[in-house]
């Protein structure tokens, strides 16, 4: 992540952009440079500004990519967007635009408004273009095709008139191709540079959000993913939903002049298509708006499980979130399906809606009697089967403007959210460093929703209404007061602590301070930037060394300096690559400790006025908290105002002052000395915290004997014994490893070459298997089939002709003999045939057949397509959540969200459409050549010479465009993964003043994925230009041939008469649109099919855990019922190719025991609870409970025997009842129990809905410390006999901590628990402890006994937390070993509880 940039400020729409080179020249400069035909030029960086009018109709720029993509096209051979569409030009214009319009209409602004200005120039432009392209279409073929059919049907005719006729063809065609490619070239840079200024400033208004309670980071994601996407597709198309219509109007009153007023009917027909098409489209968009709600939710789900992943392992939820995200799925595939239903019905009509009108209209003139010839009707024919390309396109430039309806009001929801606002004022007094001033300030809670329906059971939360308002299933806020009336004045340089139980206020009050809550009422002065260390530390995607720096110059000494006050040098040894090792999303290697220390860093550094510490030093144990505040805090910091809110009472005593909060309020105010003689509820809380240990005195005395001259604080053993990460570069040996070492993160991968034969036999399997794919192939060729019966019965009519004229009017039954041997002629009026009724009679059935058809396409298609995606998206989420962590460790969240969101969604919508599109087309292709083959045989040698250019072109074209939206699908990840790490670490880029930095560096993702995103809709219009010239060489030679075989019928033996002409003109014309569309949705088909790829990809990955389910070897439902643990010679892992964490563990744990385990980074301490969960498998030895060998039976049965409480406290977006009982497995009074037993009742009796209160993403709505609490009421509802605690209370007050500890040894009695220790005091009454070093168990013992052992290494790291100043509780003399437990297992044995399926 570049940190370096400054050059966007962040006042709010005021962004001035440097102007660029082009805009000092003028707006249109660039412009009207690219109307010359040919340019030479080469100054330009991207090839499209260099380019002339002739290399910009014809898309020339682009073919050296697409030529490379033969071979092995790489990201820097795509050419890059032009100046005029990037970020840098483009936001500045819409920004501005969208601030006139909030000027104007304040909160009812709409940014559709302002898109529109910001296009509409270039939008008429092409409108124009297009119109023009339609109007040549419609009325210049049907023109010169009425002449050609007429010039047939005479005998004798001029030929040089009839090849003027067909270089009159030829340059009609030519016209339309260059009109309608010139609009499509000005489309697709409208549409690159709106979607990058839509994409900035929805982002730039992201980032200057106060918090998001409204939206999850999913629900972000999805909107600058897929909304998005519905803006870019209504403008592929917006030019021709204006200009269709002109072109349907043009055509009809050509038809008039051809036919005669019943041509009207064809017009009066296309409007009857009109309601039914608007009512599928309202439909349409009642259905999208449903569905993505349901998409909203899944995406951020499944964001909440990936960044969760750990946790939901350690409580083997894998399956319990399948059946949530597997309900979720189901709705919305339901929505889908009548989605795509609407869509074939719409698309379905397109082919046969020039039959139909054509029928009505010849119906109506042949009842009516008016004479009808074959000039007449097949020029009538062509007029409308030219309109197809209008009436199909309208439908579907009607729906993505309803859709691009949908995602603006969602962009407007969004824009409204409330935003960070010019808060401060400056101080009454310039000593003062803070004034806060009556302040009261609050926050928005969330209540659940009506139901409308019933909920799925499991369901993930309460807000799965349909109707639901606000877009993310909650229903209207409430304000929550958090802090108030408060009246605080900090000086300049000095120190003050800020202290209160859990839920008094005090991360409220920091918040206050950074401007992240809602002021009601007062003020907040501050004089001076400001530094902040959240309770839970952000840390981003890059090396340790630029998390430190955030984006500030390296200053080598200024940097040793604060890594040495910071305690980081020991970490930065073990590190593979030191402080330039690349530390993974959300630190995810590092541990809770180590992240804290280099958030700590980072606000030292950056050397600001103002420092807000909230709790850093609960992540950390005692001595090296000792160290921080002794060296960062008060030396470093020296000079600082530090605001420093902490649990920890020791250091308290040496702050300028402390501040006392209870229920958002300050109760107490003063230094320390004032509050200690004031007698109150601070000094209260003190002398209840001193007198346990003076209650033990002669056990304190036998500590302090332990702190001789041999118990230095610095000797190797007690150095360090803070949480050690349990990831990957855990396993990594203490020395330091060469700088070239393995990446943490895997780059993207990406295939080459043509989508694999594996991934169409996956998808077919997906769909339903062979069969079903034949069916529905088969099923379409037939429904097109049966449209163009109508043509080809309608031309057997024509050549049948009228009535026979007889000499003299004599009657004959025998037509061969009147017609040869009476000189009878047929009239060509074919109105006058006596078996008209006959004729029209089919002509009507075969429309209802086709017609029939088409509603069973829309009953079956949308369901086996969407249930193919539906199946790889439940295999996909599946394999996902079986993968070890290792893999978690390695791939970016972004990376797999992009599956789960753009990949499928492009296989929900738009592979549906695209290969529904494809078959029809391909079908009506091969009908049509092969009725033009039928009647001139000859045009077999002209196809097979065009048809090998085509060839050539099309490989060229077809291999360029799937390369090139691979790197769409690649680019995209880092942008969705960096909108991501913006959600989680707001509070810190806002405090760090970095928002124009991240701002930047967005746009900067953005403008890299805009240079494929462009090629890719380039290059569709690409091969469309080099497709036409195929088309316009077909129309000419069949006109051709239709002249030859007039003039000539005898020489080529071809006299078929003007009926068959005009079939085979009518097609011809036919084949110059439908030619191009068949290759174009063949091509997209393909590149979509690029997203099954990825999802494949992700799918089948080999590497996986165990099974959660082992058939056979399955425990009784009691197991473990006593809760031994043996740990027999277990070594462990992380990867192959990295060294061992655990060497040869071999300890008995016995059941009901409490064991502390204690040791310095990177021994091991954590490992021991990844081995007993399994989330690594051991490569020797096992692990035995109760006897039974762990790694015999299955993940899910092992793992929700046990329960871990995290240090980082996990918390689901959805109801409190959720978070507590996440699977509706407890009643309400299991469940307030357990809350007031983890002592967090009352906090929770405060809130306006209770437990249906609403937890927003990450329980950002709750401090950590209540967090904590919470999750102790969640394993306390579990009661498992095996519990891991790991530092459960690091963020908890010491009076709330001491009641939580005696609710542990209460409700954990019966229960084997193992305590991964940092405050030493929490592991004091522990049975035993375990001293972990280098991955061995360097000491186990009695708890009492290595404390009396002077020698023993936990005595060291006792008289380490002594010297350091922790308040060291002793442990309670009644020993609370478990003396009656006859049954303790020392070994395994085979199976005999276990039950076996069979």
């Amino acid at each position: 992540m570049d940190l370096n940039h400054t050059s966007f400020p962040a006042n709010s729409f005021d962004i001035d952009f440097e102007a660029t080179s082009i805009r000092s020249r003028g707006k249109y400069h660039q412009s009207i440079q690219s109307l010359k035909p040919i340019r030479f030029t080469s100054k330009h960086k991207a090839p499209i500004d260099n380019s002339g009018l002739f290399s910009i109709i014809t898309l020339s720029w682009l073919s050296k990519t697409l030529y490379r993509a033969r071979k092995n096209l790489k990201f820097e051979d795509i050419p890059p967007i032009s100046s005029s569409e990037s970020v840098a030009t483009s936001a500045p214009r819409l920004i501005k635009f969208y601030k006139e319009e909030r000027d104007k209409k304040g909160d009812d602004a709409s940014i559709g408004v302002a898109m529109y200005r910001f296009v509409r120039t270039r939008f008429w432009f092409a409108v124009i273009l297009s119109s023009i392209s339609f109007v040549i279409a419609l009325i210049a073929p049907a023109l010169i095709v009425n002449e050609l059919i007429i010039y047939s049907s005479t005998t004798g005719g001029n030929i040089g008139y009839g090849v003027g006729l067909c270089f009159a063809m030829l340059g009609s065609d030519l016209a339309r191709t260059l009109t309608n490619t010139a609009s499509w070239a000005i489309s697709v840079r409208t549409l690159v540079r709106t979607r990058n200024a839509v994409a900035y400033l929805l982002y730039w208004k992201l980032i200057r959000l106060k918090s998001f309670n409204q939206k999850s980071a999913g629900e972000m994601i999805n909107l600058l993913v897929n909304d998005l996407q519905r803006i870019v597709d209504f403008l592929v198309f917006s030019a021709f939903m204006c200009s269709a219509p002109v072109g349907i109007v043009a055509g009809t009153i050509y038809a008039g002049f051809v036919l005669g007023w019943t041509a009207i009917m064809g017009l009066i027909g296309y409007f009857l298509l009109i309601p039914i098409q608007g009512l599928a489209v309202k439909f349409g968009v009642k259905y999208r708006a449903s569905s993505v709600l349901l998409t909203d939710r899944r995406v951020r789900i499944m964001n909440e499980i990936l960044n969760c992943i750990k946790m939901i392992k350690f409580y083997a939820w894998e399956a319990s979130f399948s059946k949530v995200i597997g309900g979720i799925r189901k709705r919305e595939q339901g929505f889908l399906v009548k989605i795509g239903a609407l869509q074939i019905v719409i698309s379905g009509l397109i082919p046969i809606a020039p039959i139909y009108v054509t029928v009505l209209t010849l119906l109506l003139h042949t009842g009516l009697g008016y004479p009808l010839t074959a000039a007449q009707a097949f020029t009538t024919m062509v007029i409308f089967n030219s309109m197809r390309l209008a009436v199909g396109v309208l439908p579907i430039a009607i729906k993505a403007f309803t859709e691009a309806l949908v995602a603006v009001d969602r962009f407007n929801e969004m824009l409204k959210m409330e935003q960070v606002q010019e808060y401060q004022i400056s101080v009454a007094d310039n000593d003062h460093a803070i004034e806060l001033t009556d302040l009261t300030v609050s926050s928005v809670a969330f209540q659940k929703p009506k139901e409308d329906e019933p909920r799925e059971k499991p369901s993930l939360s309460h807000n799965t209404s349909d109707n639901l308002k606000n877009g993310n299933g909650l229903s209207a806020p409430e304000e929550v007061v958090l802090v108030e009336d408060i009246n605080l004045n900090v000086k300049r340089g000095r120190l003050i602590g800020i202290c209160g139980a859990v839920g008094s206020g005090k991360s409220s009050l920091i918040s206050s301070i950074l401007g992240q809550v809602r002021i009601q009422k007062g003020t907040v002065g501050i004089n001076g930037n400001m530094a902040f260390v959240p309770q839970q530390a952000w840390i981003f995607h890059a090396s340790l060394r630029e998390n430190v720096l955030f984006g500030l110059p390296f200053d080598a000494q200024k940097y040793e300096q604060t890594i040495r006050s910071c305690a980081l040098q020991p970490d930065i040894d073990l590190l593979p690559n030191g402080d330039l090792t690349e530390i993974g999303e959300r630190g995810i290697n590092l541990s809770g400790g180590q992240k804290q220390r280099v958030s700590l860093a980072r606000a030292l550094y950056s050397d600001r006025d103002i420092v807000l510490l909230d709790d850093p030093l609960s992540a950390v144990d005692a001595h090296v908290g000792k160290h921080i505040f002794d060296n960062c805090i008060k030396q470093q910091l020296a000079g600082k105002t530090v605001v420093l809110v902490s649990h920890q009472l020791q250091f308290f005593k040496e702050c300028d002052s402390v501040v006392m909060l209870k229920g958002g309020r300050i109760v107490e105010h003063g230094s320390y000395a004032e509050l200690m003689k004031a007698n109150n509820i601070f000094s209260e809380l003190i002398r209840n915290f001193h007198l346990k240990v003076k209650s033990q005195q002669k056990q304190n005395e036998t500590e302090s004997d332990i702190c001789d001259e041999n118990c230095d604080v610095n000797q190797t053993e007690g150095k360090r014994e803070t949480d050690s990460p349990i990831h990957l570069t855990e396993a990594d040996s203490p020395t330091k490893k060469e700088s070239n070492h393995t990446p943490l993160t895997v780059e993207e991968s990406q295939e080459f070459g043509s989508v694999q034969c594996k991934t169409y036999q996956t998808y077919i399997k997906a769909m339903g298997g062979y069969v079903i794919a034949f069916l529905i192939f088969l099923h379409t060729f037939v429904y097109m089939f049966l449209g163009n019966a109508t043509t080809l019965w309608f031309t057997f009519w024509i050549n049948e002709g009228g009535q026979l004229l007889c000499p003299n009017g004599t009657t004959e039954t025998n037509i061969t003999f009147a017609i040869n041997s009476l000189n009878c002629t047929r009239d060509t009026n074919i109105v006058t045939n006596p078996k008209r009724g006959f004729y029209q009679m089919i002509y009507g059935i075969i429309l209802l057949a086709c017609l029939l058809a088409l509603v069973l396409r829309a009953f079956s298609y949308p369901y086996f397509v969407v249930r193919a995606s539906s199946n790889m998206h439940k295999k996909l989420f599946q394999t996902i959540m079986r993968c070890p962590m290792a893999y978690f460790d390695r791939t970016p969240v972004g990376q797999i969200l992009n599956r789960f969101s753009k990949d499928i969604d492009e296989m929900d919508n738009r592979l549906l459409a695209t290969m529904n599109s494809c078959m029809q087309v391909f079908s009506l292709t091969l009908i049509s050549f092969v009725t033009i083959c039928f009647i001139f045989p000859y045009f077999l040698i002209a196809f097979a010479v065009l048809l090998i250019s085509f060839l050539l072109m099309f490989n060229i074209y077809r291999s360029g465009i799937r390369e090139v939206k691979r790197y769409e699908n690649v680019y995209r990840s880092p942008w969705i993964t960096h909108v991501d790490a913006t959600v989680y670490g707001l509070s810190s880029i806002h405090a760090y003043q970095k928002t124009e930095v991240f701002v930047k560096n967005f746009g900067d993702y953005i403008d890299t994925h805009a240079n494929p995103f462009q090629a890719y809709y380039a290059a569709l219009q690409w091969v469309n230009v080099r497709l036409d010239v195929f088309n316009i060489v077909t129309n000419f030679v069949v006109a051709v041939m239709v002249v030859v075989a007039t003039t000539y019928p005898d020489t080529f033996g071809i006299g078929q008469g003007s009926a068959l002409a005009g079939l085979a003109l009518t097609y011809s014309v036919q084949i110059s649109g439908i030619l191009q569309a068949m290759i174009r949705f063949f091509i997209q088909t393909e590149t979509y099919f690029t997203s099954a790829e990825r999802v494949r990809e992700y799918a089948e990955i080999s590497k996986l855990e165990k099974p959660a389910i082992v058939d056979g070897n399955r425990p009784l439902e009691n197991w473990p019922n006593n809760g031994n643990i043996r740990f027999e010679n277990v070594s462990m892992r992380y990867r192959e190719d990295l060294p061992l964490v655990l060497r040869e563990v071999d300890i008995i744990i016995k059941a009901k025991e409490k064991i502390g385990i204690v040791g310095r980074t990177g021994s091991g301490k954590s490992s021991l609870g990844i081995a007993l969960f399994r989330l690594m498998e051991l490569s020797e030895g096992r692990i035995c409970i109760d006897g039974f060998d762990t790694s015999e039976i299955g993940l899910e049965d092992l793992r929700k025997k046990m329960t871990i409480i995290p240090q980082d406290p996990v918390l689901f977006v959805g109801s409190i009842r959720y978070n507590l009982d996440p699977f509706q497995q407890h009643s309400d009074e299991e469940i307030w129990k357990a809350v007031e037993r983890s002592h967090i009742k009352e906090l929770i009796n405060r809130l306006p809905q209770k437990l249906e209160n609403e937890v927003v993403e990450n329980g950002e709505n709750f401090s950590v410390g209540e967090r904590q609490l919470l999750c102790m009421a969640r394993a306390i509802l579990r009661h498992s006999k095996i519990i891991v605690l790991d530092e459960a209370t690091a963020a908890i007050d010491s009076e709330t901590d001491s009641l939580v500890q005696d609710t542990i040894r209460e409700a954990f009695a019966d229960c084997t628990v193992l305590t991964i220790a940092h405050r030493l005091n929490t592991i004091l009454n522990c049975n035993k402890i375990i001293v972990m070093q280098d991955g061995q168990v360097a000491e186990f013992g009695e708890t009492q006994e290595l404390m009396k052992n002077g020698q023993s290494k936990f005595s060291h790291l006792l008289a380490a937390g002594l010297k350091s100043g922790e308040e060291i509780v002793a442990a309670k003399s009644t020993n609370i070993h478990n003396k009656n437990n006859s049954n303790n297992t020392t070994a395994c044995y085979i199976n005999p509880s276990y039950t076996s399926t069979s």
